[in-house]
């Protein structure tokens, strides 16, 4: 399906700049990833507004860049530096993975060149985003490293969080997440080691969405 794009004239409205501190334009493959973070960021401060999903990797960093480097947009960031972009986005082996890689590295430099680097960030996982709900969970980082691709991650999540359903009921029950903290820990580390996207493709795990989780949950007075 193709990634639903913003119209190039439609600036982020005013609602969205005054009634929150941080609004995040979250371009992802799926629903689990959108609604997971809109219902963590309530009671924020956050605002998390879909841009585009359900396509490809690539696309989807096709879409943030043209997004943010948008004549309108692009003033509208500036004026507000705590907004930014998000692309998160599984690996689970997608050849698409290295052409986004390649894609992302040229675009930095246009967004850099614009002002606008600090205010774009790939939230990459690997193998998939049903590692950061496994890592959350009680005894899910003691249990996460049998689970090697993304049938064996999501089959691992069911046995934890039996409502979950990748085809069927796609959403997290964070009510049950508590170990969040524990998580973001363990991705610090692995971002340390293998460093930010797209250093960190050939990673053996990877759950780049952990400074958006600590960012919402301090912000909560959570951390």
């Amino acid at each position: 399906m193709a990634s639903k794009r913003l119209s190039r004239r439609e600036p982020p409205n005013r609602f969205e700049r005054n009634r929150f501190s941080t609004v995040i334009y979250l371009f992802c493959e799926g629903k689990t990833e959108s609604e997971y973070l809109k219902e963590l960021s309530s009671g924020s401060g956050f605002r998390i507004v879909t841009r585009g999903e359900e396509a490809s990797p690539a696309s989807l960093i096709e879409s943030a860049v043209d997004f943010l480097l948008d004549a309108d947009i692009a003033k509208d960031f500036k004026a507000n530096p705590n907004n930014e972009v998000w692309i998160v986005f599984d690996d689970d082996e997608k050849p698409e993975v290295p052409i986004a890689m390649k894609a992302f590295s040229a675009a930095l430099r246009r967004i850099k060149k614009a002002g606008l680097g600090s205010q774009i960030r790939v939230g990459f996982m690997k193998p998939c985003i049903e590692l950061w709900a496994v890592m959350s969970l009680p005894g899910g980082l003691r249990a996460f490293g049998n689970a090697k691709g993304h049938r064996k991650m999501e089959s691992l999540l069911r046995s934890l969080m039996p409502t979950y359903r990748h085809d069927g009921n796609p959403y997290f029950d964070i009510s049950k997440m508590t170990e969040w903290r524990e998580a973001c820990k363990r991705a610090q580390d692995w971002e340390r080691q293998w460093g930010p996207f797209p250093d960190c493709v050939s990673a053996t795990w990877y759950a780049g969405i952990h400074e958006l989780v600590m960012r919402i949950q301090t912000a909560k007075g959570l951390s």
